[in-house]
């Protein structure tokens, strides 16, 4: 636990001094605060503690080391309603070393891939305003990630990430960094995980070329800090996390939490909620069914505050 706490106090002083450094702007890559995999935004993305499922390379990927399985997944949703043209996919695939070289230490790696693509984007031509031409813009997210279990009941890792972006010529690339943590401890009888995740540390640059002035982007520090406590007595995961955005506001600074209960062994029922410092809440609800032991499919509804409500859908094959 005193490496835990090392790292938090570590990671508030770095941000502390960095804070007057980060210039304001727009924020890159937004669209990665959506989430990966149903099973996770059914819970309102609180998965930075959660050690199980391949949702843990995104969200914390030192529980990598606490894999045990090989795990390949997808995920599809059309952002706030098909008409308007957005669609967002997330693949990862998670493979545990240490069950295949049966090491002592937990180790695990994976790589996931996220992108959004934006269809039927109108110029219109100034000298026929009736008429125009559309193009497709398109952001990516590449991740490799690694999860190493230091010593007994705490796990450590990273992931290197690269940005593209792509608007008719323009390219924007930049790579990022990510660091994870996650200790294990038991309080009675009760397992409770802490994690914390330290996405784009420092933070991340997306250089564009190809386009007027090719200025430059910036991808938010985002520290998550997170605690999960699952009672199998009751089939019962609960979760709760806090996201802090350096040198963000404060509609970037988000409380959350979820549940997952499987009322039944091939069934998971999921509910979850967000809010934001600036007072904007969230909610979320979701559902998953579990076949053979191999196959899980997973459903989340995010609801909207403007542009109306996401489905999520998502599915995992697992040997």
């Amino acid at each position: 636990m005193r490496v835990l706490v090392l790292l938090v106090s570590l990671i508030g002083i770095v941000a502390m001094c960095a804070n007057a450094q980060v210039p304001s702007g727009i924020g890159s890559a937004a669209f990665a605060r959506l989430g990966v995999d149903a099973r996770a935004i059914g819970m309102g993305g609180a998965f930075v503690a959660v050690t199980t499922g391949a949702p843990i390379a995104f969200y914390n990927p030192a529980s990598l080391a606490l894999a045990r399985q090989v795990d390949v997944g997808a995920l599809y949703a059309a952002p706030y309603g098909a008409d308007l043209g957005i669609s967002y996919q997330h693949v990862s695939a998670v493979l545990p070393l240490s069950v295949q070289t049966e090491s002592k230490r937990g180790l695990g790696v994976a790589v996931t891939w996220m992108g959004l693509q934006i269809s039927d984007i109108i110029i219109w031509d100034e000298d026929d305003p009736g008429s125009g031409t559309s193009f497709t813009a398109t952001d990516s997210i590449y991740m490799a990630s690694f999860g190493i279990e230091l010593i007994d009941n705490l796990c450590v890792g990273g992931a290197a990430k690269l940005y593209q972006e792509r608007i008719l010529n323009g390219r924007g690339e930049g790579v990022g960094v990510d660091l994870g943590l996650v200790a294990s401890l038991t309080l009675g009888e009760i397992p409770i995980s802490i994690g914390l995740n330290s996405t784009d540390v420092g933070r991340s640059t997306v250089r564009w070329s190809g386009t007027t002035g090719n200025p430059e982007n910036y991808i938010p520090w985002v520290n998550k800090l997170g605690v999960a406590v699952r009672l199998d007595e009751l089939s019962l995961l609960a979760a709760a996390g806090f996201d802090w955005a350096v040198a963000r506001p404060e509609r970037e600074q988000v409380l959350r939490a979820g549940l997952e209960w499987s009322p039944v062994k091939p069934l998971t029922l999921r509910a979850g909620g967000t809010l934001t410092l600036d007072g904007t809440k969230g909610i979320t609800a979701g559902v998953g069914l579990r076949i053979f032991g191999l196959l899980s499919f997973d459903y989340a509804y995010v609801a909207g505050t403007g542009l109306g409500g996401t489905h999520f859908g998502s599915f995992h094959v697992e040997f």
